[in-house]
C-alpha cells in the first residue's frame, strides 16, 4: 500500500471531515511555496483567512472528538 498524505487519510477515516480535508489539500501548493520562503506565495489576506479557517477546523475536530465513544 502506497503512502498517502494526511488529508487523504483524514477523509478516509473521518468522512465527516472530508470537505475540510479537500479544502486544506487544495492549498498544499501555496503552503509548500510559503515553506520554501517565497514571500509572495500568499497575500496577507489569504494568510489571515487560512488562520481563521484552521481555527474553525480545530473547533470542528474538537466537537467530533467530544462525541466519540
Amino acid at each position: 500500500r502506497g503512502q498517502r498524505n494526511a488529508w487523504v487519510l483524514l477523509a478516509t477515516v473521518a468522512p465527516e471531515l472530508a470537505e475540510w480535508a479537500a479544502f486544506f489539500a487544495a492549498g498544499s501548493a501555496k503552503r509548500a511555496a510559503a515553506e520554501a520562503g517565497r514571500a509572495r506565495a500568499v497575500t496577507m489576506r489569504e494568510a489571515d483567512d487560512l488562520l481563521r479557517d484552521a481555527a474553525q477546523f480545530v473547533e470542528v475536530v474538537e466537537r467530533c472528538l467530544e462525541r466519540a465513544p
